[in-house]
């Protein structure tokens, strides 16, 4: 193939075949702090025949895409051994909440089988999850979705009693049905009879759904420009460190996403970001975007901007702190960097044609995950930390009694851990240490640090 149909061929793909991928979006409905328990929603185990069935709002999961698994969130309150002979099915609605009345009857026909099975043991506050054996096709245009959780029992069980989180805030009822002895379930047709009635119930249990979404990232045009300087040799960030050169062909960008393992992220933290560029010449910067929201689209409020410097020789470009929103949807997105030779990044460049700018462009996957229940930066123990920022020695002092305080390095690594109270960071690197502070009392802060 000569140099010219090679081109051709290359920008054709790139336009067209690499930037769409797979990504798992978990949505959380409800609140999580919620003191609210339902006693046997969505299932009540101590007795043989249980039910329940709630509706879930388009604009509460706002998502379209492939179901794959479906969580409650269990209370602390109880213990709670695997639950046997569970089915869960889903279905498009049309309704907005459950009917008025004491009693209402529910319609039951419509419903699909995504799930046999048991609800795992949990001994702990927490997500129980279960992988549905059928994933169900949801269009947030077409319906709200309803959650019909079934079980089907010949003995009831007097010492597992689950309980489970709900919000009141509205649509906030439920409908529910148990008894014992009395066959009320009906597999053949449907999941009950059409005679079947439920009762009417607060509060509605919060659910996580987890959802596979094929989303497309706008394509980047070229014309060899890295050839000339402003080629990315190195990202690392979170996990990633990619030593890499002007892309394939000596065209200008290189999709990284399944060549290289992604960064590993928690909502609220703060990690560093250095991009290493050769020959970036007069006033040359590098600038990073990351699709927080997961919609395909490159924000400027998703945007860092690295700065630019003076150099005709390699040069490390470094944030101060990529900040994870703790609104940013959780599961796998995509981190793009953009070199540019001669002048900076600005958030409108995400998708530019590369062009007489010179440059390079890299994808890479970022993975999201939820800050640990319990953990945040605002609880009411006071803690200081001194002086900080920090050349050296800091120290962390607090009212409360504390167990154990470890520290991170910007990309996650454990480099300190126990009782002292005196951290010394004089032999690490500049950047932002993520502290993890254990008290005695049971309560856990997470902090930073920065060495200056």
């Amino acid at each position: 193939m000569n140099t010219t149909l090679r081109a051709i061929f290359f920008l054709t793909f790139s336009l067209l075949g690499q930037n769409s991928i797979l990504q798992a979006q978990t949505i959380t409905i409800g609140n999580e702090t919620s003191n609210n328990i339902t006693n046997d929603a969505p299932l009540n185990a101590v007795y043989e025949k249980s039910a329940s069935e709630s509706v879930y709002l388009s604009s509460e999961i706002n998502t379209s895409g492939t179901i794959t698994a479906l969580s409650w969130q269990h209370s602390s309150t109880f213990n709670a051994a695997a639950t046997n002979n569970l089915k869960v099915y889903l279905k498009l609605s049309s309704l907005n909440s459950l009917p008025t009345g004491a009693v209402g009857t529910t319609d039951f026909a419509g419903y699909t089988e995504v799930y046999s099975g048991s609800l795992p043991a949990i001994a702990t506050a927490g997500w129980n999850t279960i992988t549905l054996n059928t994933p169900f096709a949801y269009n947030k245009s077409a319906g709200n979705l309803s959650v019909l959780v079934v079980r089907d029992a010949a003995t009831k069980d007097d010492n597992n009693y689950p309980r489970f989180r709900a919000t009141t805030t509205n649509p906030n009822y439920l409908s529910r049905k148990y008894s014992n002895g009395v066959n009320f379930f009906n597999p053949t047709a449907q999941p009950w009879t059409s005679t079947t009635s439920m009762d009417r119930f607060f509060y509605r249990p919060n659910l996580r759904v987890t959802m596979a979404t094929t989303v497309s990232y706008c394509p980047i045009g070229n014309n060899n420009s890295c050839l000339y300087g402003g080629t990315v040799t190195n990202v690392t960030f979170a996990g990633i460190n990619n030593t890499t050169e002007c892309s394939q062909d000596n065209y200008s960008y290189i999709d990284y996403t399944q060549a290289v393992n992604g960064a590993q992220v928690t909502k609220g933290a703060a990690y560093t970001l250095s991009v290493t560029v050769d020959n970036p010449g007069n006033s040359g910067g590098v600038g990073a975007w990351i699709d927080f929201n997961k919609n395909g689209i490159f924000e400027s409020s998703e945007f860092f901007s690295l700065g630019t410097q003076n150099s005709s020789n390699s040069t490390v470009f470094s944030s101060a702190a990529i900040q994870i929103p703790a609104t940013a949807q959780t599961g796998t997105t995509r981190m793009r960097i953009r070199s540019k030779r001669l002048t900076g990044v600005t958030a409108a460049e995400s998708c530019e044609f590369i062009g007489s700018a010179r440059g390079e462009v890299e994808d890479y996957t970022v993975n999201i995950a939820e800050q640990p229940m319990g953990v945040s930066d605002f609880d009411k123990t006071a803690v200081k930390i001194y002086p900080n920022p920090t050349a050296n020695v800091v120290t962390i002092a607090s009212s409360e009694t504390i167990k154990t305080i470890s520290v991170y390095t910007p990309l996650g690594q454990q480099i300190i851990s126990g009782k002292e109270n005196q951290i010394d960071l004089s032999a690490y690197t500049q950047g932002i240490y993520p502290v993890k502070i254990e008290f005695e009392n049971g309560q856990i802060q997470f902090k930073k640090i920065i060495k200056k």
